[in-house]
């Protein structure tokens, strides 16, 4: 398997990093794959709030959009 380095970092003490993926589209820093296996889960009301943000988002752009396009006043 070979990794392809897209970032290489050197800290102040010389010390290199280098971040690569790999043909298994698996992460790897410095040759070690970077597990990632536990998945992130929410609680309801997070969901919920983040739909409620998503629907704010939307209604804003479309009132801007009509504001813009002088449709209705502000």
């Amino acid at each position: 398997m070979k990794l392809h380095s897209f970032y290489t970092y050197t800290d102040d003490d010389g010390k290199e990093t280098e971040v690569c993926v790999g043909d298994d589209r698996n992460m790897y820093i410095n040759g070690k794959k970077i597990v990632t296996e536990s998945k992130l889960e929410l609680s309801w009301w997070v969901n919920v709030a983040a739909v409620f943000a998503g629907i704010g988002a939307f209604g804003s752009f479309g009132l801007e959009l009509l504001k813009v396009l002088k449709w209705i006043g502000g």
